[in-house]
Parts: structure tokens; sequence; C-alpha cells
């Protein structure tokens, strides 16, 4: 089966080179560092594109580029079935409302109605020519095209139509237009009508999902000088340019990889050579029409209107006979559904009693004829030089696929699906046009699967600051907390290991963002991935770490679990026993886009072969422009709003997949941000006299977290006592590494080798000398943990969440937990809590709780509900069920109703039997 390969990107086995990676990314989409892209439409965004006149074998007639890299891209088929009448305005309306003409009314460009008593053109926008109702009494149309069904069924769904024949009625029962419409003028360029259409789905108000865009080429041309002459080549590879023009706009914004692109055409064009006349006037003496009056002279079709219907079957009888001789077919409409019945033409007053077709290659006489070849439409829509064209490309269509004809009145319904919009009655098949669909949502992990996102420094309060329409909504549509408490010391680089193993700085190692170890004797540093940096163990003699992050553990836990994991700090170290590293992996480089890293994410979930469970993704905003700015600047607005954005896009990208509601984002950030304001500078030189080292090194200065190395270990006590002694009017407070677990017990910061005997914690709002300093405020963090300003924010949404909940705070050490808990992996020791982050889980029906009967012969108070700790179904069994453990039990009479997280049967408690009686959800 074809599958859609326009929005895959790179999929990784193991590391990579990232220069291979940039260099084959620049080759296939030479524009992904571009510019954030346009926010489009939440719903499916599909542009529907109708070059009038174009045949379904134009493609072979010349070179065509830009629409071979559309077929080639997507989908296609041999032909689409267009209906008759084979003319221009029936069949745009066929495709907008999925009915044949003689059902919507418009059976032919123009035409005599006997309720209006008088012809009808759809060039003059005659009132009353779309309007159409089969009832003769209705005084407004029942019908309603797809761009207004669009409009009407609301939740930001907003329709743009360029020149779409009848687009200009308003349709409905509350008369409504499209948001974005433009009637038709062939004076404006077919670029600029792609230009409009560009603006009406990149509007950043309304977006328009539903675009019809339609052009009078290569029709006019084919009826100038036929389908067959040189001006035909020339004006197919004018329409070819425009599609390049649409695709090349489309690329330069970042979107084509999530537009959906459709093709198409109304009908074909014959050649009639010069002098093909087919005669009718010659038939029967009708001078002053007193036996009938015709419409349709100088085309192929001519409708007969007898004087007096009771003339009817003779007028056919006469032109049927005649027939043969002046090249056209006579037809009685009743007839037609036994005779044509494929034309469905013949319910409509609109439809003349008699009718004539011209033979294949013929016109009737009413004009001048020409001394050369012309085109025309209007045969009988199973004549193949009628037939109409159809590809289409984008997220929603197979790749390189050629599918079997289907009929235009099959788009409505499909549309309809795409858009989960409620049909009106139509003519449309699904079963005919479905195939031209991508295998629906692609598939993904048969394990949960989980995308943690870090944007590094994203304060807690930080959405309260500025618009975040697109976090807003994660947050109203799952879960969140006031906070989550973070680890001391409140760096990048600690914080993001802990998330990943579940650890305290001090037992994991990474104690710093960089830091003094004895074991390597040197300084190592994070940001150049230090060989020993991250591979830590608390035993000096360990030639490796015995730490495992969870994006590692989820690997070795097999049974096609499979990790990714972007930038996270640490994912570049070979892990465990077996130095293993995610399938899927990219180390960190700040010139790769938010959007490409979100982008890649989608494209390793989505792996047909290896699809990733479990997703680390790194931003390193807002945290740097905090750092420049700090947190309260305008600068931090437009940063805050940036990432927002990024939310809208992985947001916009899973639903466009139709996979948003089966993957479980997670949203987080390992600390926030502390103003510094302007010369906020704490002091320590002029504390120790301390000329070339010869007491203490230190490392830390311009932040606000210094260590001090005492030069001889016998020298701690003293030099701790006199910092300590001046702290109070230098801006800092000393700490005593040995005291630390009296003194501050919540900052588990005291077992690592790795931390120095002293260290010195700027008051909240300065950072110690040793820089320049800024004569403008700044930002830093390395604050006290339960300092408010070093808070970073949480949020989850997805099947394993809750929904519009708000909890209390949990650590961020208790994420690891929670995530073997949901991967069903065997976590290894951690210092997290089940119990303080469980809350956030939704029922489930992994999670179903049932009921039992349990006998207690002891007297209890009868009909009390005792109900502790509503997420027990949560918690595991350990013990008797008592209220101890959380479960929810109902005492009435001497039986206990308590709820189990298990079905296997419970014995033993207090010595009686229990039963199970039923499950509950």
């Amino acid at each position: 089966m074809a599958t859609n390969s326009r929005s895959n990107l790179i999929h990784s086995r193991g590391s990579f080179s990232l220069k291979l990676f940039l260099t084959v990314l620049t080759i296939s989409c030479p524009l992904i560092f571009a510019a954030d892209p346009p926010k489009l439409s939440k719903h499916p965004v599909v542009i529907i594109i109708s070059y009038d006149g174009f045949r379904y074998d134009y493609l072979s007639k010349t070179n065509t580029p830009n629409l071979d890299q559309v077929k080639m891209n997507g989908v296609s088929v041999p032909y689409m079935q267009n209906q008759f009448l084979t003319y221009t305005f029936p069949n745009h309306h066929t495709i907008a409302t999925g009915l044949y003409p003689e059902s919507h009314g418009v059976i032919s460009n123009a035409m005599y109605d006997p309720l209006y008593g008088k012809k009808l053109s759809g060039y003059d926008n005659e009132p009353g020519f779309w309007n159409y109702s089969s009832d003769p009494e209705a005084t407004s149309s029942p019908i309603v095209p797809l761009y207004t069904l669009n409009e009407l069924a609301g939740d930001d769904r907003y329709s743009g139509v360029m020149m779409w024949p009848g687009s200009g009625q308003a349709w409905g029962e509350n008369n409504t237009k499209a948001t974005h419409l433009v009637m038709y003028n062939n004076s404006i360029t077919f670029e600029t009508r792609v230009d409009h259409v560009i603006n009406w789905i990149t509007d950043p108000n309304k977006p328009a999902n539903l675009v019809f865009l339609y052009c009078e080429e290569p029709d006019s041309e084919g009826h100038k000088y036929g389908p067959e002459g040189p001006q035909m080549i020339n004006k197919i590879e004018r329409m070819d340019n425009v599609t390049g023009y649409l695709v090349d706009r489309l690329q330069k914004l970042g979107i084509y990889n999530d537009v959906n692109l459709v093709f198409l055409s109304d009908h074909g064009m014959q050649e009639i050579k010069a002098n093909s006349i087919a005669t009718y006037l010659n038939v029967i003496d009708n001078s002053n029409n007193m036996r009938y009056t015709e419409d349709g002279k100088g085309s192929p079709f001519l409708q007969i209107m007898p004087t007096n219907q009771s003339d009817t079957a003779a007028l056919y009888a006469e032109f049927a006979a005649a027939a043969k001789t002046n090249h056209y077919t006579a037809y009685l409409r009743d007839d037609l559904p036994k005779t044509m019945p494929h034309w469905h033409y013949s319910t409509s007053r609109r439809i003349m009693p008699i009718f004539l077709v011209a033979d294949v290659g013929y016109i009737f006489e009413g004009y001048a004829p020409k001394n050369y070849s012309t085109g025309a439409h209007g045969f009988d829509n199973n004549e193949p030089s009628m037939r109409p064209y159809f590809m289409a490309t984008g997220p929603l269509f197979k790749n390189s696929s050629v599918q079997e004809p289907f009929h235009n009145v099959d788009i409505y319904p499909l549309v309809c699906q795409i858009m989960k919009i409620e049909p009106r009655p139509n003519n449309g098949s699904l079963d005919r046009i479905t195939p031209i669909l991508a295998a629906g949502p692609p598939k993904l992990s048969k394990h949960p699967v989980v995308i943690i996102i870090s944007y590094d420094g994203f304060r807690y309060d930080y959405l309260s600051k500025t618009n975040t329409p697109n976090l807003d909504q994660v947050k109203m549509n799952g879960v969140s907390v006031p906070y989550m408490q973070n680890q001391f010391l409140t760096y990048t680089f600690p914080n993001h290991h802990t998330i990943a193993t579940g650890l305290y700085p001090e037992s994991h190692g990474v104690i710093s963002n960089a830091m003094y170890d004895p074991l390597y004797g040197k300084k190592l540093s994070g940001y150049d991935n230090e060989p020993g940096f991250w591979n830590y163990s608390s035993d000096p003699k360990a030639t490796s770490s015995p730490i495992i992050p969870i994006y590692t553990l989820n690997e070795l836990a097999g049974d096609d679990r499979y990790s990714g994991v972007v930038m996270w700090p640490g994912s570049g170290q070979a892990w465990g026993d077996k130095n293993t590293k995610a399938t899927h992996l990219v180390m960190y480089d700040d010139s790769i886009t938010f959007e490409t890293r979100v982008d890649l994410v989608i494209s390793w979930i989505t792996d047909p072969n290896k699809p990733a469970n479990l997703v680390f993704l790194y931003c390193e905003e807002p945290d740097s422009e905090g750092h420049k700015y700090g947190p309260e600047g305008p600068q931090m607005i437009n940063k805050i709003e940036r990432m927002d954005n990024v939310t809208g896009y992985l947001v916009d990208r899973l639903q466009k997949l139709g996979i948003y509601n089966d993957v479980n984002l997670v949203f987080l950030s390992d600390h926030g941000m502390q103003e510094i304001k302007a010369n906020s500078i704490a002091t320590y030189l002029n504390v120790i006299e301390n000329a070339n080292k010869t007491r203490y090194t230190e490392d830390g200065i311009g932040s606000p977290f210094l260590q001090i190395m005492p030069t001889k270990p016998n020298d701690t006590a003293a030099i701790y006592a006199e910092f300590a002694a001046a702290a109070k009017t230098n801006h800092y407070t000393a700490y005593l590494r040995d005291d630390l677990p009296k003194t501050m017990p919540h900052w588990h910061y005291s077992t690592s080798r790795r931390i120095m005997p002293i260290f010195l914690v700027a008051d909240v709002g300065y950072i110690f000398e040793g820089y320049e300093p800024k004569n403008y405020s700044t930002g830093a963090h390395g604050f006290d943990n339960n300092e408010p300003s070093m808070r970073p924010y949480f949020m989850a949404t997805g099947p394993l969440f809750k929904n519009n909940s708000v909890q209390e705070p949990f650590h961020n050490v208790d994420i690891y937990p929670l995530v073997c808990q949901i991967m069903k992996i065997d976590p290894r020791p951690n210092n997290g809590s089940l119990d303080r982050i469980t809350p956030i889980l939704a029922v489930s029906s992994a999670t179903k709780r049932f009921l039992w009967a349990v006998y207690t012969p002891s007297t209890t108070s009868t009909g009390s509900i005792v109900c502790h700790n509503l997420s027990c179904y949560l918690n595991t069994y350990r013990g008797s069920p008592s209220r101890s453990n959380h479960w929810c039990c109902s005492y009435r009479f001497n039986f206990r109703f308590c709820y189990f997280p298990t079905p296997s049967v419970y014995k033993g408690h207090n010595g009686h039997e229990s039963k199970r009686i039923l499950s509950a959800d």
C-alpha cells in the first residue's frame, strides 16, 4: 500500500552525525530553517484548485514539471468522472454540493426556468440562477455548498472562495457567505489569486481551513483554438507555472507539508474542426417559433421547448428521424433514466422536454462557422475528450499512488469526512473516493506514547504575563499544578538529569552545569560533554555509572520500546551495562529551529519500523532570553509567546495527523528565573585575603552560587567562619556542606564528592562579583529551590491525564517512577514518590477498580461511607485493605465494601473471607 511521505523527515537509527543530518536536511528541504511558519487552522487545511477545461491527458502534451511533482508526491486517477451536462457551472456546482445537476438545478451555464418565466444566466449572476429548489413554492434553496457548510459547522472553521461559480450566492438557513470571498474578475492574475489564498489560510484571526480557487484557463484558450493547437501547449505550461507558484509560496512559508492541495477540473475539451456544423434548422418548419423555441445554438447541446406540450412526441420524432444526416442525436427528457442513466439528467423543471446533442466533433449552427479548429465541451460525460483530471497531495493523501477513477460528486462527502462536518444529502460515494486517502492516522507504538517537552527556564507564573492561547488550551484540556518542586542547585543540567533519572543531584552527580571532580582532578563541563561529567558513580572505584535515565531504561526494557531524545542534557552519554543510547537521537545544536525539532519528534513517534513511545524534547528558551534581559522585561514577553507558538505547532501537527488524542504531552521546565537589577552584586573577594589562591579556590563567579575549596582541608572551619561572619553585609549566605542535612534538608545537597566543603549562595536578586556588572536588569537562577522565582511550571494532556484539573505540587524526581509505571518498566532506585504524583493521572481501563464484599463480624457504624484518597485505585496493594492504605470503603451492616485495584481474590483480612461481587469503573 502506498503511504504518504511528503511530511516525512529523517528517521534516525541510534545516534548519527549531526553534520550529515543537517546536510541531508538542507538538500531535501532547503527552507526548513526559515522564519517561524505562520499558524494555520486547527482543522485540516484543504485547497481545491480548479483549472477550467483541463483535460485528463493534458499532462502528456508538454513539459509540466510542477504538476508532475504534485502527481509524484501525491495521488492521482486516470481521469475523474464528471457529470452531464459537461459544462462549467453545472460541474463546479456539483463539486461544491455533491449533487447531480438535475438535483442542484444548475443544469447548464444558462437556462430557461418556468418558475421565473425567463432565461437565467450564471454569467450575470441572475437572481434565481443558483437559488434552486425542486419545490416550486420554495423561496430559497435547501442546498448548501461545502464552503458554506464548513462555515456553518463553526468551531473556528472558515472558508475562502476565489471566484468559484456560485460562491456569490448566500446559502443556507442563515444566508451565509464564505468569510473570505472574491467574486469573478478575469483581470486579477492567477498569481494574485494564489496570494489571496495564502493570506486566507494564514489569516491570524480567521484562518481558512477550506479554500476553493478557480482559474478560467486553459478552457478559454481551448474554446478559441482547440485542444490540439500550439496555443494550448502554452496555456498548459502557464497553468503549470501557477502550480509552481502556489507550491513555492507554501514552501517558503514552511507550511507546504501541512496543507492539502487538490487539483481538478470540471470537464475536458473536444476539437471542433473547421466547418464541423450540426444542422437542425432545416428539419422542421418553425417560422416565428410557432412550434418550438431553442436554447444552445453554437454549442454541442441544444434544448427544445415545444410551443404546445401536446406536440412534444411529434417534434421529438421529427428531430430523431433527421438526426443521423445532420450530425446529432435527439433525446426525450422523460426517456433518459432508461436510455442514458449515467447522465442523471431528467428530473429538473429546467431541463426542456427535448434536447439534441451534436455528434462528437460538431457544434450546432447558429454562429458564423470558423475556418480553423476551435474547441467545445458539452458532449456525453462518458466521452474521453470530456474527462477532467484529478490529483492531490498533502498529509491526508496517498503518496506516489494511482487509484481508480471516481466521480466528482464524491468530493463533497470526502471533504465533509475530512473536516468532520455532517454532510447534507448528496449523490456522492465515500467508498469510491476514500482509496485516495493515506492509510488513516500513522500507526503509533503499542505502548503509551509520552512526549516530555522542556522549555528551559519557563517559570511557573509566565502564563500570566501575556497571551498564551496554546498553552492555555493544553492546561484547560489537561492537568496542571501551581508549580513543580525542582531541586537544588536550581540549574539546567542538574534538574534535567533529575527529571530523567528520578535522583537528587547529589545522587546522580550532576550537581552543577560545571564542577570540579576530585576523581578526575579537574573541572568538568556539561556544555563541552566533558568525559566523566555525566558518567558518575558514588563509588570512586567504579569505571561506569550505575545510573540509567528513563529514556535508556525504556530502550533496555525491550518489547518494541524505543526512545527519542532531542537535545536533552545528558542524552549523548551511553548508559547502562550495554552502553545504550536512544534509538532516535539528535545532540544539542541551537541552529536547529524549535519547529524542526518538533518535526523530528513527530517523525520518530510515527516511524513505521521503530516508533518511539517515549520522547524527550529540549528547547533552550525562554532561559537564554531571561539571562540577557531578566524575567520582567518586554523581551521575555516575546519569548514566552514564541514558546506558546511552538506548543501550537506541535499540537497542530499531531491534530492534522489524527493522533493528537492518542499522544500524551508533558510540558515542564527545570527552573524559573530571578530578576537581577543593575549592579546587584554580592561581594566575597574582600572577605578573606587569598592572594595567589593561598587559602582557597572558588567556582561560580558571576552567578548566585559560589563553591569554595579550601587549599588545606583543616582550614575549612576557619574559612567558613570568616565567610559566614561577613555574609550579611555582602549579600550572601555561607553554608558548610556537612551541615546541610540539618540546616537545609530540602536541598539534598551534601553527599556527592563533587560538592565542595563550603559554598555561598547570593541573596535573592544578587549575583557574585567576577564579571563586569550590567547597568540594566538581567536574570539568574541558582537560588534556593523553595524560592518562588525558582519554581518551574508543569502541565500535561492526553489520555493518561486528568482533564481540566489542578492538582497539588509534586517534585520533579517523581516523574521518573510515574513514567516507569506508565511504561510498565521496573524502575531503578530513585528518590521519587508515586503517591505525590499519581493524582494527575486519569481513571482508565488500565486502572479499573473492583468492588469486593468483605465479611467483618465486628460492630462497625452502619451505613457510613469512608473514602480516603480517591486516587486509591492508583496505589499498589500493600497489605490489608485498610483506611491507612487509602482504600475506598463503605461499611454497611456486617459487610465492608472496598475498591481494590486487582481482580484476584483477596483472602485473609483478619482471617475472614472476601468475595469480588462486581467490577466498577
